[in-house]
């Protein structure tokens, strides 16, 4: 899915990270873990695409669907919970209008053998794909189900999303994007502003999304049964570790 090849990262002069090669494949759970500081939050970012390595490459296949959770929220809506998460269902008129687009220039062609004709092929599957899983018979249904399966109550879903703490602001996003169906899901310091039983609904949740997983976190407890290979972070380099976070500490410890 993603490929990233001797990459370093270099801000004002002072070297972040350098020389990581990395492998993202289907199904990978994986933890960037680090002292603050160490490049973890860039990592991410250069992973989704948000940001650039100062050299080295990245390659991401043309067919992988991302989501991105930032670890810090912008400001919440006045829409209600629901409301907010119906929203990520709310281009799929313009997915719509671009399938009509090249279903009306592919038309009438029978160059099928030429780049053009290959391109808008491309772009009709991608397009047809996003709205085979974007399209629901019961939207509603579905959203509420991920926000109460989140820890929002039924009659919680009709109140403004600004009147929820950033907690849970953060459970109305990861919802959003659970509905979106990514292949890789990029979580930074997804628990940050939340006690110890949302943690726990967050972690259940994420158990159950069957795609690739990337998370930033400094909660060794979020990690347990959630990871099964490690990134560390340490002295400008990073140091792969396979097996979950209880296997990674013991081996630290015994280092």
């Amino acid at each position: 899915m993603i490929s990233i090849s001797n990459i370093s990262v270099s801000f004002a002069h002072k070297e972040l990270f350098r020389d990581i090669s990395l492998t993202i494949d289907r199904r990978d759970r994986i933890a960037l873990v680090g002292k603050n500081g160490a490049g973890k939050t860039t990592l991410i970012k250069i992973i989704a695409g948000l940001a650039q390595p100062t050299l080295g490459r990245v390659v991401r296949s043309s067919d992988c669907r991302m989501g991105y959770l930032p670890q810090q929220m912008g400001h919440a809506k006045d829409k209600s919970v629901l409301e907010e998460t119906l929203t990520v269902f709310s281009y799929l008129d313009e997915l719509h209008k671009q399938m009509d687009i090249i279903t009306m220039e592919l038309s009438g062609r029978d160059d099928f053998e030429s780049e053009s004709y290959k391109k808008l092929m491309v772009g009709l599957n991608e397009v047809t794909d996003r709205l085979r899983i974007l399209s629901s018979d019961n939207p509603r249904g579905n959203a509420e189900k991920i926000l109460t399966g989140l820890g929002f109550k039924q009659h919680e879903l009709d109140r403004p999303s600004r009147t929820f703490s950033e907690g849970w602001n953060m459970r109305i996003e990861l919802a959003k994007l659970l509905l979106s169906r990514p292949d890789i899901l990029l979580l930074d310091e997804p628990t940050n502003h939340m006690d110890i039983p949302s943690r726990e609904v967050m972690k259940e949740a994420l158990k159950q999304y069957t795609g690739t997983l990337v998370v930033v976190s400094h909660d060794r407890t979020f990690l347990d049964g959630l990871v099964d290979k490690i990134y560390e972070f340490r002295d400008g380099k990073v140091k792969e570790h396979l097996g979950g976070i209880r296997e990674f500490m013991k081996r630290r410890k015994v280092v």
